[in-house]
């Protein structure tokens, strides 16, 4: 009876290889003559059928079979011919395992998805090898979740949960999901989701080959096995079906790569309260813990011991011995003649304990053994540190993790003891202090440009971490005027980068601080030859990713990477880059040509055209430039066939197409752009942004709410995610996330401000006012002035209004809405018509020249049609209204401007219909109380009854 577990679980891997039809004859001729045997399968089976995984592949034979592995943005691998999988269809396909899904070559999918290729069914769906028409026709993996279980809310509900918990974690040794989608075609309707497709073969299929993983490679999968199922256990998640068949090996690099597959079980750990369902056990027969038997919850140290049994394989090529009773493992004879050190020997023992806590213990003393060892040493095997009595001692005094899923214990760092940083670490990112070698500071702005990009995707992970990005401008040259630029980003700590150049080396310091004139939290020193200064990025992130104590987000090297291996072509790109940040577009020209200089030395450099079509983009927007636009298209399509995973080229592509009119198709760019980025939090407010031009709320807010759980503290994104709901009326909905925008920034004089216009649409005046008072102590503005005049004016108090309205039109000329503030106090003073209809002109003039370059904004045709009513150019007003009307504008701001429009042209009657839809979408009596046009309307019965109806 002792073997009869084992036996048991090879018939029931045999079983899953074949068609759900095939399994009966299949087991009827294998236990014929046992049928304890037979029920214990059907037994497993069931199981399988009501907790497997959604991502689990047929225990198929192949040599090699294509793979979902974690890797960047970029273009993935082809499958060679040699590597196909039996049942796809090829030569090889013969035989009973021979078989087709539901889509054949050549089907397209959702209208986006071509079906190159069947390649295998598992318990809940299909597999197939795509081409993605939305990323140049890059293949990706796509599998669909059977019509009849996709019909089931909960079934339904798991596989969405896969794909959410699958993106949650971002990390070298995991499998990335890209999207999940719903399709109605080709009835009945099913779900399916995307995933990353590159050759490799399965640990299991590995290991079936019957010898053992050489030394190096035995060691690289115990590695990056304890490196993945560290970080899922990070993001509260426990795997709960690890085993050899979630695995996948791929050695298309330098080295062997590991990635853990399949989420379909997985849980968030705090979340899971109830157990999977009435007898059914979650994971894999052979790969259950002790307690998991005892009807216990799963948790971590749970996913330890099934770690440890998959670690035993790979040893030994063989699982540990079962007692009797199935209750307990013990290690195999074999494991200790395994030619790895004791340490890895010892961990694996450890792992298979029937204590929990042990296994913790163990998991954290190999997990930081093995890290340190790679961060010091990354192109070393991982050989074990040398332990000291005193670290034995700490390391073992923790309690690691609970039975039922506590959280995984952290040694604390010296550096942490001796100099912790506070919680909440709101970062400012500068180069300081300042280089007497000014050709220094563009690449200091490339590094400081690469910490920020990167490591800001680390707040989806860390609640407390906002990083903010500051270049420093050449008139910040003292402690003081640091200061002044610190609190006005709202940040508690500096992230200070200088750096200083000798005859061979670039020397790069990067230091924590508090205060400029305060002594270095941490300090790290970066030096590389001149001849390998293309590696600085990815070394100053990972030196930042550890003074600031980000430990649950693992940077990719490949989006922090030069992009060019012509050094010279890089000093140029930097410059550029550096150029383009300069305040008010004055370094924009010469940024062009930088950029232009960095593609003439490396004609191959995809990120230099896509950064310059970007540039064009701006030019043809600040000039108005056909030429320009034409350029910016040109380059983010050089870029595209350079790099068809290039962010920055769609984005490119995506604002050439917005410029010319056509936003449906720039949505449709930066939606590749998150195809190929899904975690870029800026790409998401662009194209919530682009979402919004075409009244898309939905839509915009969706985006928006995307970009603020990977980045929770982006003060952007609540601020404009503020102003979506402001145009929809939803104003106190609109305050909290304003609120929330200048908690995250608390010295940001535009979050103050718009918290401030809230509070006037929602009558509290006085709380509006002191929001102003303070954001123009920040930064005066023109919008800030013009809102205190607004301000000032519902109390009655023209002529100081008067005042602030003068200061927004000299603060901002160009800006007519400033204007019309300023015709609006005139216009409610005695004798001031004349100076009141030179503002309306003044504004309509400012208004014309913006909808030259901005023809298709239908806010602004409305907005210039109020003026030109104003003036008294009714003929121009209808004309200016018709165009408005043409295009998206259904925002409230807009239709409160047509309804002036309307009383102005003597058509009340629409007026009145007008501001009673806007009075139901939101709109308060403040806005209509501060429009001088509308006194005479105010007193119409008509209007009062509006009023009456909607209070």
């Amino acid at each position: 009876m002792g073997q009869q577990p084992q036996t048991a679980e090879q018939l029931f891997s045999d079983a899953l290889e074949l068609e759900p039809e095939a399994r009966h004859a299949f087991l009827d001729q294998a236990c014929r003559d046992a049928p304890d045997l037979r029920r214990l399968v059907d037994e497993l089976l069931l199981q399988e059928e009501r907790a497997g995984s959604f991502l689990r592949q047929p225990l198929v034979k192949p040599m090699v079979q294509p793979a979902m592995q974690q890797g960047g943005a970029g273009v993935t691998a082809s499958m060679p011919e040699t590597s196909r999988i039996r049942g796809s269809g090829g030569s090889e396909g013969s035989g009973s395992l021979g078989r087709s899904g539901r889509f054949e070559p050549g089907h397209t999918i959702a209208g986006r998805f071509l079906v190159v290729r069947f390649i295998a069914r598992g318990g809940m769906g299909e597999v197939y090898e795509v081409e993605d028409h939305l990323l140049q026709g890059n293949r990706v993996a796509l599998k669909t979740i059977l019509p009849e279980v996709a019909a089931n809310a909960q079934a339904s509900h798991r596989f969405e949960q896969e794909v959410l918990l699958a993106r949650k974690i971002n990390h070298r040794n995991l499998c990335p999901i890209y999207e999940i989608f719903r399709c109605a075609e080709s009835p009945p309707a099913f779900l399916f989701l995307t995933m990353k497709l590159l050759k490799g073969e399965t640990l299991e299929s590995r290991l079936r080959k019957s010898l053992l993983l050489p030394r190096e490679d035995a060691l690289e999968v115990f590695h990056q096995m304890v490196a993945g199922i560290a970080a899922i256990h990070a993001a509260g998640v426990i795997h709960r079906d690890v085993k050899p068949n979630n695995v996948m090996l791929d050695r298309s690099g330098p080295r062997l790569c590991v990635s853990i597959m399949d989420f379909g079980l997985a849980r968030l750990n705090e979340s899971d309260a109830t157990a999977p369902g009435a007898g059914v056990v979650a994971g894999t027969p052979g790969y259950l813990a002790p307690e998991l038997m005892r009807g216990h919850l799963p948790s971590q140290a749970s996913d330890i011991f099934a770690l440890g049994v998959l670690l035993h394989q790979v040893l030994t090529g063989e699982r540990p011995r079962a007692s009797a009773d199935g209750s307990a493992v013990s290690p195999a004879a074999s494991l200790a003649r395994a030619p790895v050190p004791a340490l890895y020997l010892q961990t694996v023992r450890d792992f298979l304990s029937e204590s929990p806590v042990v296994r913790c213990r163990a998991f954290e003393q190999i997990r930081s053994a093995t890290e340190e060892r790679s961060l010091s040493h990354p192109g070393l095997q991982y050989a074990p540190t040398r332990w000291s009595r005193r670290r034995m001692l700490i390391a073992s005094g923790a309690v690691c993790c609970a039975v039922a899923g506590g959280a995984v214990w952290e040694r604390d760092r010296i550096s942490e003891l001796l100099h912790p940083l506070p919680l909440k670490r709101f970062v400012a990112l500068m180069d300081w202090p300042p280089s007497s070698d000014a050709t220094l500071k563009p690449m200091l702005v490339g590094l400081i440009d690469a910490m920020a990009s990167e490591l800001a995707r680390a707040e989806a992970y860390d609640h407390n971490l906002f990083l903010i990005p500051h270049f420093s401008p050449s008139d910040v040259n003292t402690s003081a005027q640091v200061d002044e630029v610190r609190e006005s980003l709202g940040a508690n700590l500096i992230l200070a980068a200088s750096g200083r150049r000798s005859a061979k080396d670039l020397h790069v310091s990067l230091q924590v601080l508090q205060s400029p004139s305060s002594k270095a939290l941490r300090t790290k020193q970066l030096r590389v030859p001149i001849s390998e200064q293309l590696s600085l990025p990815q070394k100053a992130v990972r030196a930042a990713a550890e003074l600031l104590d980000i430990t649950h987000y693992e940077p990719d090297d490949k989006r922090a990477a030069a992009g060019t291996d012509n050094p010279e072509a890089y000093a140029a790109f930097q410059a550029a880059e550096a150029l383009r940040k300069q305040d008010n577009d004055t370094g924009l020209e010469p940024a062009i040509e930088k950029y232009k200089e960095a593609i003439e030395l490396d004609r191959h450099y995809a990120l230099a055209h896509a950064k310059l079509a970007i540039a064009y983009c701006r030019l043809s927007a600040l000039h108005s430039d056909p030429a320009a636009l034409v350029l910016a298209r040109d380059n983010a399509n050089a870029a595209l066939a350079l790099d068809p995973g290039s962010v920055y080229a769609h984005m490119g592509r995506a604002f050439a197409l917005q410029q010319a009119g056509d936003t449906e198709s720039a949505i449709q760019e930066m939606t590749k752009a998150l195809a190929v980025d899904p975690s870029n939090a800026q790409t998401l407010v662009w194209q919530a942004q682009l979402y919004a031009d075409l009244n898309r709320w939905q839509d915009a807010e969706d985006s928006f709410r995307r970009a603020l759980r990977l980045r929770p503290n982006y003060w952007l994104a609540h601020n404009e995610l503020g102003a979506i709901l402001t145009l929809q009326g939803r104003y106190a909905e609109a305050l909290s996330e304003y609120r929330a925008a200048s908690l995250a920034n608390p010295r940001n004089a535009i979050a103050l401000t718009n918290m401030a216009c809230m509070y006037l649409q929602l009558g509290q005046t006085t709380q509006a006012i002191d929001k102003l008072r303070e954001s123009l102590r920040v930064r005066p503005s023109a919008v800030a002035s013009l809102t205190m005049s607004q301000a000032l004016r519902s109390q009655g108090k023209t002529a100081s209004a008067l005042q602030f309205a003068k200061n927004a039109t000299g603060l901002n000329p160009g800006n007519s809405t400033t204007w019309l503030e300023l015709g609006d106090c005139y216009s409610m003073m005695r004798y001031r018509d004349a100076e009141a209809r030179e503002a309306y002109i003044q504004g309509a003039r400012a208004q014309r020249e913006y909808q030259a370059a901005h023809p298709t904004d239908g806010p602004g045709w409305m907005l210039l049609a109020l003026l030109e009513a104003k003036v008294g150019s009714a003929s121009e007003a209808r004309k200016h209204m018709r165009k408005g009307d043409s295009l998206p504008s259904a925002d409230l701001d807009t239709q409160l401007n047509k309804s002036r429009v309307l009383e102005l042209l003597g058509m009340r009657k629409d007026a009145l219909e007008l501001l009673s839809a806007c009075f139901k979408r939101g709109a308060t009596r403040f806005a209509v109380d501060l429009m001088p046009e509308m006194l005479s309307l105010k007193r119409d019965p008509s209007y009062q009854k509006i009023v009456g109806n909607s209070a």
